[in-house]
């Protein structure tokens, strides 16, 4: 049996790791995202706007 080798270390990648690379922070879109986050939801009258409380850990962010 052969030893499969795999990517390099700096092999690049075809898309980025996250769609948010993609977009400018001057689109069009910031604002649309900007807006809708700002809505209640709940308010509007839909059932599940609040995310259910699982009990798990909090996620890790990252520091920049």
């Amino acid at each position: 049996m052969r030893y499969i080798q795999g990517d390099g270390r700096n092999q690049g990648t075809l898309f980025p790791v996250v769609l948010d690379d993609f977009v400018p922070a001057d689109h069009v879109c910031r604002a649309i995202d900007a807006f809708v986050e700002k809505l209640m939801m709940s308010e509007l009258g839909f059932e599940r706007a609040q995310a259910a409380d699982m009990g798990g850990l909090a996620p890790i962010r990252a520091i920049c």
